[in-house]
């Protein structure tokens, strides 16, 4: 939520990488950010200490629990 004025040019930049990802079976994107938000699309304050920019134990608990998933999947072997 701090830096809520770089959201537009944050969410084009994800959009970007995601596109590049897709492209190459070898990057993986992993939209983290998505179900970090409230309602109207704005980070949730929840997540985050508060100077709104780090996240707090909740939110990386809720990171990680997104992240983990993939991470293990994609460090089994081929």
């Amino acid at each position: 939520p701090s830096r809520i004025a770089h959201l537009a040019s944050v969410r084009a930049a994800n959009q970007l990488i995601a596109a590049r990802c897709a492209k190459d079976p070898s990057l993986h994107f992993l939209d983290t950010a998505a179900t970090m938000v409230d309602a109207n699309g704005q980070p949730d304050p929840q997540w985050f200490v508060k100077d709104l920019l780090h996240l707090n134990a909740k939110g990386y608990a809720h990171w990680t629990s997104q992240l983990r998933p993939v991470l293990e999947q994609l460090s089994l072997p081929r």
